[in-house]
């Protein structure tokens, strides 16, 4: 049972706060109404990630624990506000609880948001778990749903920091490579908002991001970039000592916290125009289709691919990464 799958069956059937104005899977964050103001919550966990070994550094853990919760909120248009963190810490480790501290304090003033609460507690093993709350002031949110046929699809950068740290710090164990942290995507909120038809974050992976776009509204995606335009050069570099096909960059369930936007044909450019006056040269990578299969299928370097295989392969895997790459390579999906 993959992810979509298990919290369905958990919650599919909860009475949905009248309030809301988004569905179950259908926004990155939950968008809320409360009188005349328009709010956007979301949580992330950071549990896996310190279990398995991908991220052992406090700063990092602490970083990106925030970064998770402020993909989610710019990726449905919001106004970063602040940020709620839960910790837990294992006792006696004061150093690194500073250290974890820190990180989240600089992802907060990067973003130009705040610390506005939080609780913590000892435990055995570290865990984050950050609330993030955005608002919707003078702009529109943006969901995963409504993109239409023709629609451009975009990137807000190049993909693959995700796995790649995770094969750097689980396989290579080389601890002279810096980690490749997420980048400070808050000024892209408002040009999401004023010209995406829909959009979410690459926590997950990227191919993982096309499937719940394509699950959500029902469509297909075609590649235009091969697999070596879509991936930055750090990432390249990792991959290529363990000598990797580049594709498992993609397809693992790693993410970067990037964006993915499907923008209506008529506004692309003046979309990559806005994105460059703040800062961000987004990268068009391809096109939404119709869709003519169950699941969703993608057209990649003219190989047709089921998502549904690549997430079925990550769910057996549980992100064992070498199983993960015998499952793929089974499924024959590259």
């Amino acid at each position: 049972m993959n992810e979509y799958e298990l919290i369905k069956s958990l919650v599919g059937n909860f009475k949905r706060c009248p309030s809301q104005l988004n569905e179950l899977f259908e926004a990155d964050a939950e968008i809320v109404r409360i009188g005349d103001t328009t709010i956007a919550i979301t949580i992330d966990t950071m549990v896996d990630e310190i279990d398995l070994g991908i991220y052992t550094d406090p700063y990092e853990i602490g970083y990106i624990s925030v970064m998770a919760s402020v993909a989610d909120l710019i990726a449905s248009g919001a106004k970063l506000i602040g940020v709620l963190v839960s910790v837990e810490w294992p006792k006696f480790q004061d150093k690194k609880r500073k250290l974890l501290f820190q990180g989240i304090e600089n992802a907060c003033k990067e973003n130009k948001m705040f610390l506005l609460g939080g609780d913590t507690n000892s435990s055995e093993q570290p865990r984050v778990g950050v609330v993030g709350l955005g608002s919707f002031q003078d702009r529109k949110h943006v969901k995963r749903s409504g993109a239409n046929v023709g629609d451009a699809l975009f990137i807000s950068g190049k993909m693959g920091g995700g796995n790649a740290n995770a094969l750097n710090n689980i396989i290579i164990k080389d601890k002279k490579q810096n980690s490749i942290l997420p980048r400070n995507l808050c000024k892209l909120s408002s040009v999401n908002s004023s010209y995406s038809s829909t959009c979410t974050d690459t926590s997950d992976g990227f191919l993982t991001s096309l499937y719940n776009l394509g699950m959500v509204n029902k469509m297909d995606f075609e590649i235009k970039l091969p697999i070596s335009e879509l991936i930055d050069d750090s990432s390249q570099e990792i991959i290529n000592k363990v000598n990797l096909p580049d594709w498992f960059l993609l397809a693992g369930p790693v993410g970067e916290y990037e964006l993915v936007f499907t923008v209506p044909q008529d506004q692309k450019n003046i979309f990559i125009q806005a994105a460059a006056l703040e800062g961000y040269q987004v990268l068009e990578c391809g096109k939404v289709t119709s869709s003519k299969s169950k699941g969703v299928a993608i057209t990649l370097e003219d190989k047709k691919i089921s998502l549904s295989e690549v997430i079925d392969a990550q769910q057996k895997a549980h992100t064992n990464f070498e199983e993960l790459i015998e499952n793929l390579s089974r499924y024959d999906i590259f």
